[in-house]
């Protein structure tokens, strides 16, 4: 005979192990949220008294860590096509924020670079971000440190790790 009473409570309680892990990546979604809102209130508002927005901070934010990089490049890491990206890079360049220049062996590639006040507009910016990371890592420890970037490392498919290190390809994926 089936003992329906042990089946019922295994069940009650898969069904509660469920909810509460959904209950768990809910949370991890709700602290993503609030997190990006806090990364990027401050430099949203420095880059809305230029006329400026995010999509500007991303321009100036990968140029800054890969000098010369190509507007195909750019355009590969930001996923993003030619045309959308066009009027923001026009508006920096306007801004004296950003420069291209001819690629010495094929003058249709064109090779991006901050200006000093590029590079010093983009520093206050995600100097601000690098602040909020500092003081959320202190005292939680190296490992914690490296288990968060582990997870959005995990998240953002390696993408990251592979545009700000080692040598550049025309693709940033893995």
């Amino acid at each position: 005979m089936v003992d329906l009473s042990r089946r019922g409570a295994r069940k009650k309680a898969a069904d509660s192990s469920v909810q509460r892990r959904k209950h768990e990546l809910d949370l991890a979604l709700a602290l993503m949220y609030f997190a990006f809102r806090k990364m990027i209130e401050e430099p949203d508002r420095i880059l809305a008294l230029r006329g400026l927005g995010r999509v500007h901070h991303r321009v100036l934010f990968f140029v800054a860590r890969r000098p010369g990089l190509s507007v195909g490049e750019l355009l590969s890491i930001l996923a993003v096509s030619k045309q959308s990206l066009h009027g923001p890079m026009q508006k920096l360049s306007r801004e004296g924020l950003l420069e291209s220049r001819p690629h010495p062996k094929n003058r249709r590639i064109k090779r991006l670079f901050l200006t000093r006040n590029g590079n010093a507009f983009e520093n206050r910016l995600s100097g601000i971000q690098r602040d909020l990371f500092r003081r959320a890592f202190q005292g939680r420890g190296r490992s914690a440190e490296k288990a968060f970037r582990g997870v959005l490392g995990q998240v953002g498919e390696g993408r990251a790790e592979a545009v700000l290190t080692g040598p550049w390809t025309t693709s940033p994926t893995p």
